[in-house]
């Protein structure tokens, strides 16, 4: 994978069948490591760095949101139980010819 706009954090990966998996410490389980869930780690490791609780984030959440259901890949909740950010995850790869 490449090289992210993010502080350095150590990911413990694992690979199965010739595929990488990584681990996510929020939901406890490896996942395999698509370009996706690489931008997903760095950011609740992100999140993390900035004294946000475990118990605070969801991974893969729905919510209604103006009577429609969405789904986000990161959503941080309040001490309420509120949501509070709503996070959705991509990585683009652009080609430099």
């Amino acid at each position: 994978m490449l090289k992210l706009n993010f502080p350095h954090f150590e990911f413990k990966l694992k690979n199965i069948d010739s595929k990488t998996f990584i681990f996510d410490f929020i939901r406890n389980n490896y996942y395999l490591l698509t370009p996706e869930e690489w931008v997903r780690q760095h950011v609740l490791h992100l999140l993390i760095s900035k004294k946000i609780s475990k118990s605070h984030i969801a991974v893969e959440r729905q919510l209604k949101v103006n009577n429609l259901i969405k789904r986000f890949d990161l959503v941080v909740f309040d001490k309420y139980g509120e949501h509070l950010i709503l996070i959705e995850c991509r990585y683009l790869s652009v080609l430099v010819g």
